[in-house]
């Protein structure tokens, strides 16, 4: 149990491609980035697994500024922050996770992810469980164009768009994935998926079922 007052409670990346293998980074806080603080750096992280960890601004898990991580076989689980509960991802970040498990993290924005002018490219992830409060309960896409690939985002609860929220002319483009099971009957708008403010996702041979919300 490690704390930072600023950045990286358990691990702070600032301009280096460190390798982290088989690590568990569990109940560290900070105000950013509660388990990994990354900036300006291409860390590579494989079958690591980053639980209870809290920030009080962005990132309980993961917090990634002009950072290319690439993960792997990670689990991000039962992180909590201000934005982005799971990971927070801006400035152009160009984050790849494959055959991750993004679960019950809470957020009052992007309990799984949040990302803002960034590009993230996610394959084989599972986003589940999670709780985004206002707005995108497994992902929340702020002016950010992510590319999901053959993910599963399900049973995650958002007073908007509870399984995926995009705003601001985001553009996602979700291909191959399953949005299922998400939200609740007193939620707001977009039970699986909620687009707004000239957002235009690109969605190809993806299955949308059993999701619920008031509206949409």
């Amino acid at each position: 149990t490690n704390h930072a007052v600023s950045r990286g409670g358990g691990v702070y990346c600032e301009g280096g491609s460190a390798g982290l293998t088989n690590c568990a980074m569990q109940s560290n806080s900070a105000s950013f980035g509660g388990g990994l603080y990354c900036s300006n750096a291409t860390p590579t992280l494989d079958g690591c697994v980053l639980v209870r960890n809290d920030a009080a601004s962005f990132g309980g898990g993961i917090y990634a500024a002009n950072a290319g991580a690439l993960l792997r076989q990670c689990l991000i689980a039962t992180n909590e922050a201000s934005l982005g509960g799971g990971l927070y991802c801006a400035a152009d970040s160009d984050l790849v996770l494959q055959d991750c498990e993004i679960a019950g993290n809470v957020a009052t924005e992007g309990g799984g992810l949040y990302c803002i002018a960034a590009n993230p490219a996610l394959t084989n992830c599972i986003f589940a469980g999670n709780q985004g409060g206002a707005r995108g309960g497994g992902l929340s896409c702020n002016a950010a164009n992510p590319i999901l690939t053959a993910c599963h985002i399900s049973a995650n609860l958002g007073e908007v768009g509870s399984g995926l929220a995009c705003r601001n002319g985001a553009e996602p483009w979700i291909r191959a994935c399953a949005i299922a099971g998400s939200g609740s009957t007193n939620m707001s708008a977009g039970g699986g998926l909620h687009c707004d403010t000239g957002s235009e996702p690109l969605i190809q041979n993806t299955l949308i079922v059993s999701n619920t919300a008031m509206s949409g």
